[in-house]
């Protein structure tokens, strides 16, 4: 049988007389399951058998190592996620009650964290805990449609908290720089966070476009973006940067340092002006952060030297 097998498998015109008779013991010994140890041959089948087995369980080890490694992270990440989410939740969710149940005058200081507090806590409960069923199912199991609009709102609700603490910045420098500007000042508010929400929904629009649902041999069904060429990530990210970090970070410091070079020369005015109003009866004006002007009497001390 080996004879006949050398011959279908070999070209004679290949293989000489003798090399035939040593393939054919070589076949022998390793149907057979024996080996001479003064044959080279033997030698090599043994070894090569030896170092595959070799290879086969150091395979195991490492792919049993490499399981364990990503378990740990997986249930550390997990952690994380739901610390940051229970914290997110319980803290946001407090501020948005007590704004409600509260029967005080309501300011529009509390109508923008009203809305602050609700972008956040949105945050939470539409991306993180989203992130958090992934990560533990590894695979998306809810279909292109959920995936499209999961990611829509998971990035309307990142704009949106964003923009609204623009609003809030803007709020707070038109306030502090027109002190006596009150007429229209609800409407403004309403205007300043309507914008922002609609701005976020705007923005977020080619989410819709770009989130398609991947199957990978690994993790099965992904909710990936496919941009394709290199320089189309750094367009993206280019894009994204600017409209959620650099963009509304620049606005927001403007404000704020309109709003300290603002109270720190009224603050050096109100200190100037009883000094140069001093002879007007004994008494000074001084002008209040809200732009009202008083009079200010002043006590004067009589020494008698007796």
């Amino acid at each position: 049988m080996t004879s006949s097998m050398l011959s279908r498998s070999t070209p004679t015109s290949l293989v000489s007389k003798e090399d035939e008779v040593r393939l054919e013991d070589v076949f022998v010994k390793n149907e057979n399951n024996e080996c001479d140890p003064s044959h080279q041959d033997c030698y090599y089948t043994e070894s090569s058998i030896t170092g595959t087995q070799q290879n086969t369980s150091e395979d195991q080890i490492v792919a049993s190592e490499k399981d364990i490694t990503e378990h740990f992270y997986q249930v550390e990440t997990l952690t994380c996620l739901w610390i940051l989410f229970a914290l997110i939740v319980i803290g946001n969710g407090t501020v948005l009650i007590a704004l409600t149940m509260s029967k005080g005058r309501k300011s529009r200081m509390n109508f923008f964290i009203k809305n602050l507090a609700l972008a956040d806590l949105l945050v939470g409960l539409v991306s993180l805990l989203t992130d958090i069923i992934w990560k533990t199912t590894i695979s998306w199991m809810a279909g292109e449609v959920m995936c499209k609009l999961i990611r829509y709102l998971q990035t309307v609700v990142t704009y949106a908290s964003t923009y609204v603490l623009v609003a809030l910045s803007i709020d707070r420098y038109d306030a502090i720089t027109n002190p006596m500007n009150f007429s229209g000042s609800w409407r403004r508010a309403r205007v300043l966070v309507v914008a922002a929400w609609i701005l976020s929904f705007l923005f977020s629009t080619p989410i819709i476009f770009l989130y398609k649902i991947k199957e990978t041999e690994t993790y099965g069904d992904q909710c990936w973006i496919e941009l394709g060429a290199p320089w189309h990530w750094m367009v993206f990210m280019t894009i994204a940067s600017l409209t959620v970090f650099i963009i509304p970070a620049i606005i927001i410091a403007v404000c704020y340092i309109a709003i300290v070079c603002t109270i720190w020369n009224k603050g050096k005015e109100t200190a100037l002006m009883p000094a140069a109003n001093g002879n007007n009866n004994g008494n000074a004006t001084v002008t209040t952060s809200g732009g009202q002007v008083i009079e200010v009497k002043r006590k004067t001390s009589k020494n008698n030297n007796d």
